[in-house]
């Protein structure tokens, strides 16, 4: 075994490199195979309990060369069957081994997701979520020390609660991330702008449109420089205000290339559309979208997003899931889209439109299942698939 060259070893290993149990297997046959299989086995390591806390904590201690091995680091903390209203009870602020195994660790992650499952219910009342203010100083110390590592290059995160934006801002500052997602995050004072905002230069951003980030956003105060950002998700979520979309063009960057636009959008609330005139180097543009309307308000609002779009761009693709809840009676739903815009002399690039719905409580002549639908609109490939419940 010894005489095998070290490539042909990962090669062997690398058959096995997503089960577990022969990877574990392997390990134990011999020293040989040790190094191989324990560079998979712990490249992603996920921590969802206190517990799974506590017996990676034992595993550093009792052999320092596993930190070195971890690259990618989940710390989640999952929803409990019956959660308490307004109660901070995630194992992840009381643990006390996450620190030493976060110090551990910071040298060497690559990517971090830091994550609770909480959710709020009513303004400034919240179940199972992370306060940041809450936190022992040695979590907070050992989370900056993280977000601050020059390894790391992505942070996701969830489930947030936070003291205002400028406080959001400052634990990413100076740090080296390229990627940040804030699927969701709230705080409990009133946050006006007043402050500067800096965050690091990102190549990737998902981002919630939370009612505070928006204020931000439409602050002059703010400063928000993403000269390289070429991958933006904007959410928007039910409690988003109608002007969160205005709000957000401050974001829309000319050196954005794909955009994804997840969305809500609730009976009689037809929005202000997302502005892409700067967005001359767009390639793809992504609609993720629950509806619940009456009629082809929905379909209006993406024509009217695309007509935003400046003479000169570079799209090539534009996707659309949506989530349908209609009562709209039409006999088949690809009436319902205005293809006029494709047609447009600014969709000169457009290459293949997709477009998958899921259609609920909509009535439907026939046998209700239309299957896929290939449109041909000049040069433009247009593939749609419906599903109707």
């Amino acid at each position: 075994m010894n005489s095998l060259p070290q490539e042909l070893k990962e090669v062997v290993v690398g058959f096995a490199a997503d089960d577990k149990p022969t990877l574990i297997a392997c390990g134990t046959t011999s020293h040989v195979f040790r190094s191989c299989c324990r560079a998979y086995l712990f490249h992603s390591v996920q921590i969802s309990s206190a517990s799974d806390c506590t017996r990676f904590y034992d595993v550093l201690h009792s052999s320092a060369a596993v930190a070195k091995l971890v690259r990618n680091l989940s710390v989640l903390d999952p929803l409990p069957p019956n959660p308490r209203h307004n109660v901070d009870d995630t194992w992840i602020r009381q643990d006390e081994c996450l620190p030493d195994v976060l110090r551990l660790l910071a040298p060497y992650l690559t990517q971090f997701s830091f994550a609770s499952n909480g959710y709020r219910y009513a303004p400034m009342q919240y179940t199972h979520v992370f306060r940041w203010s809450q936190a022992s100083r040695t979590l907070q110390d050992a989370l900056a020390l993280v977000i601050h590592s020059p390894q790391l290059t992505s942070f996701n995160t969830s489930g947030f609660v936070i003291d205002s934006c400028k406080q959001l801002a400052s634990i990413f500052r100076g740090s080296h991330l390229k990627e940040v997602s804030l699927s969701s995050f709230w705080h409990d004072d009133a946050c006006h702008g007043t402050d500067p905002l800096n965050m690091p230069a990102l190549e990737r951003l998902s981002i919630v449109l939370a009612p505070c980030f928006v204020r931000y956003l439409v602050s002059p105060l703010v400063l928000l420089h993403f000269p390289v950002l070429t991958n933006l998700t904007l959410i928007v979520g039910s409690d988003c205000a109608l002007e969160s979309r205005t709000a957000a063009t401050v974001l829309l960057k000319p050196s954005i290339e794909r955009l994804t636009l997840q969305e809500k959008i609730f009976f009689g609330e037809i929005p202000d559309v997302f502005n892409l005139e700067n967005c001359g180097n767009l390639t793809t543009i992504r609609f993720h979208t629950h509806v619940y309307t009456m009629d082809n308000s929905y379909w209006t609002y993406v024509s009217r997003t695309l007509e935003t779009l400046p003479g000169e761009n570079q799209v090539r693709e534009i996707s659309m899931e949506v989530e349908l809840v209609s009562t709209a009676d039409v006999e088949d739903a690809s009436a319902w889209l205005d293809w006029s815009v494709l047609k447009l002399s600014k969709m000169s690039h457009l290459e293949s439109v997709d477009v998958a719905m899921n259609i609920w409580g909509k009535w439907c002549r026939g046998d209700g299942d239309k299957g896929m639908l290939t449109i041909q609109q000049d040069r433009i490939r247009v593939g749609m698939y419906c599903r109707y419940d």
